[in-house]
């Protein structure tokens, strides 16, 4: 239903935005234009405005929706043991760096390993922790505190969902981590193009 829904909204977007922008320009700097048809253009460009933001939150949902099945999917997949079913993630790439003739040996990065399925990292930082953990040594007093936490966790299972549900944008591809840091890292836009900065001037007016 909310796909046939958006389908009939990306119809109407274009329906309403080009007669309305039509219609006050016809208005304002029309000699013969009736009076008020710049204030019903105006109004149809509202109404645009009002479906593309019904649009968007459509768009959300349904983006929603999709990562959700996927995810039950693949947690069903897990269960079964069927590794058709669980493909690798955007960020299983960073594992690369982990791995060695002894993870090969244990099965423990790739097709049907052991990281493939324990992983639901859905940012490069998270995967690259776990595969950490995977890999290198850790003192007893570390080993107790992380069991305690999964068997918290393991009894909430509620919160695990809210907490997937929470990362939707970074597994939708839409942000990262590491992108943001990054930017944040560089030097900025105008430091390297510093002639262009009196144009930052102009922006608010």
């Amino acid at each position: 239903l909310r796909q046939k829904r958006f389908a009939s909204l990306q119809i109407a977007r274009p329906a309403m935005a080009i007669p309305g922008m039509l219609l006050i320009g016809y208005g304002i700097f029309g000699s013969a234009a009736p009076k008020g048809a710049w204030i019903l253009g105006l109004l149809l460009v509202t109404i645009f405005l009002a479906i593309a933001t019904w649009q968007e939150i459509l768009q959300w949902q349904l983006d929603w929706n999709r990562e959700s099945r996927k995810f039950y999917r693949r947690l069903v997949a897990r269960c079964l043991r069927h590794w058709n079913d669980l493909p690798p993630l955007r960020s299983e790439s960073v594992t690369e760096s982990f791995r060695s003739e002894l993870s090969e040996d244990l099965d423990l990065f790739g097709d049907r390993s052991l990281y493939r399925w324990l992983s639901l990292a859905a940012t490069e930082s998270g995967a690259r922790q776990l595969a950490s953990w995977m890999t290198r040594g850790e003192d007893g007093a570390a080993l107790i505190e992380r069991q305690r936490a999964v068997q918290f966790l393991a009894e909430d299972r509620d919160w695990r969902i809210r907490f997937w549900d929470a990362s939707h944008a970074f597994r939708s591809g839409n942000s990262q981590l590491e992108s943001i840091r990054k930017w944040s890292d560089n030097d900025g836009f105008f430091v390297k193009y510093h002639w262009l900065r009196f144009a930052t001037w102009f922006g608010p007016c």
